[in-house]
């Protein structure tokens, strides 16, 4: 289904799921423990029931087969296919390379347990799969709360994932069977525990965050461009001597390698088939670069310039007043002490866009 389409329809029910607002309200309060403050709590309650709310709504639409799902999305309905194949052949059957293994393999792990109990129709695949990209998007709210909380302060997680789940892109993939928030939920993982090992230098949130970058590149292939991110916060971190010697310092090389085998390990256990077939999920890789290349809407020479063009052209209003809100807060900033874990979130950003 079309984003136009998608958000029209969110848009067109949000007055009508008033009186789910209210579900779950203090949810998030008891998860978060943000200042007990009744505000903070009505309004996180009121956020967790609008998303909840909205998913539920809109995820059985259009379900009732693989061939009404394609009405909508051809994306969509070859997603659910091989997910259906996996199930029905014991995950026997290789399947594309279009998007990682990872994310066909836990929805497809589930419902081949619930075929023991119950049958797998095409509805049933659907919807299961809608609901893992719902619980995907959850995790994501309840991840950008914490990235901000550990970096910044529990308000600032708070602010964050309110904007996150008040946005109508974010919606329009919770109800949609496709990778986007998978992917970006263990981008977000990766990031929070790469800022927790900034902070706490142990290896096993060096070992978690390269993980979470490897599952990310198994899910959609995006998790490659966190490696240089996690690469320089092992060296970037601390205030102990030159740049020169913490690259003569065998211990930061180890963390290095701590990464990279977490994000191979994490790779490989969700992609088995890309591991068998290398050829095949190269030339895959490739074609799918091709795209990103030429655009899915414009044709874009890929910069950062023309991305942030592109959000002030076509972007709802209030991206674009987030970002000159987010501009405007870094005046004043002394740029020699700002937290190194800044920087590792605006290298991300910076390089992700670019």
């Amino acid at each position: 289904m079309t984003a136009s389409v998608h958000e029209a329809y969110i848009l067109q029910h949000i007055g009508q799921m008033g009186f789910l607002f209210v579900f779950c309200a203090g949810f998030l309060w008891k998860a978060t423990q943000v200042n007990k403050n009744k505000t903070t709590i009505l309004i996180s309650g009121l956020l967790v029931g609008f998303y909840i709310g909205i998913a539920l709504w809109l995820i059985p639409k259009g379900t009732d087969d693989f061939r009404m799902v394609a009405v909508f999305s051809m994306d969509e309905v070859d997603i659910v296919t091989y997910v259906c194949n996996l199930v029905s052949t014991d995950f026997q059957t290789e399947p594309s390379f279009k998007y990682g293994g990872a994310f066909y393999y836990v929805p497809a792990g589930v419902l081949y347990g619930w075929s023991f109990f119950a049958p797998v129709t095409e509805q049933v695949i659907v919807i299961g799969v809608r609901l893992f990209c719902t619980l995907a998007g959850l995790g994501c709210l309840w991840v950008t709360y914490c990235l901000g909380r550990e970096v910044f302060s529990p308000q600032a997680g708070f602010i964050g994932a309110c904007l996150l789940g008040l946005s109508p892109e974010f919606l329009r993939w919770s109800v949609e069977s496709h990778p986007d928030l998978p992917q970006v939920f263990f981008l977000l993982c990766g990031l929070f525990w790469i800022c927790r090992y900034m902070n706490h230098v142990q290896p096993v949130w060096l070992a978690l965050a390269g993980a979470g970058a490897g599952l990310a590149f198994g899910t959609k292939y995006a998790g490659i461009f966190m490696v240089p991110v996690l690469v320089f916060a092992v060296f970037g971190r601390g205030d102990e001597g030159s740049w020169q010697a913490r690259f003569v310092d065998s211990k930061r090389w180890l963390h290095v390698g701590i990464i990279g085998g977490s994000f191979a390990l994490a790779f490989a256990l969700t992609n088995p088939f890309a591991i068998m077939d290398v050829s095949g999920f190269v030339k895959s890789l490739k074609a799918e670069g091709e795209i990103m290349r030429f655009g899915h809407r414009v044709r874009e020479m890929s910069g950062a310039w023309d991305w942030l063009w592109m959000l002030v052209r076509y972007g709802p209003l209030h991206y674009v007043v987030l970002l000159g809100v987010s501009v405007w807060s870094l005046r004043g900033v002394n740029w020699r002490k700002i937290d190194r874990r800044w920087w590792v979130l605006i290298l991300w950003v910076m390089g992700f866009m670019g």
